[in-house]
């Protein structure tokens, strides 16, 4: 906090986004079902990140807690949501960005022990 608060400018603006590490389907369904891949992969990153004592906060509210706590910065806190099977330019953005972020925990199934080739085929196979 003492860094973003030291670089920020007066009224200036910070802006952190969280993913949540669940999927969900649009219509309700059953994602285990429908996506098992997709279920696999986040349950998989959900219990190593367990594992090390990372905390869940789906909403970003330990973030928030975080800011208001430190008493050096006004908070707006929003929520927003994207479907990854929207089409368009926006939707194309953020479907590569979701995969960069699937590749990003390759690093944590290599220290969790993982094969490369288990956690390509893990990545791949959520992608």
């Amino acid at each position: 906090m003492r860094e973003i608060a030291r670089i920020l400018r007066p009224r200036g603006y910070f802006y952190s986004g969280e993913w949540l590490r669940r999927v969900y389907m649009a219509d309700g369904s059953n994602v285990e079902q429908h996506a098992p891949l997709a279920a696999r992969f986040f349950r998989t990153i959900n219990n190593l990140m367990q594992s090390r004592r990372v905390p869940s906060d789906p909403e970003g509210q330990l973030l928030v807690a975080n800011l208001l706590q430190s008493q050096q910065f006004e908070v707006d806190h929003m929520r927003h949501s994207q479907v990854l099977g929207e089409q368009g330019a926006a939707g194309l953005r953020f479907r590569n960005a979701f995969k960069e972020y699937a590749d990003a925990f390759k690093f944590l199934l290599l220290d969790h022990g993982w094969s490369e080739g288990d956690a390509v085929q893990l990545i791949t196979g959520f992608k």
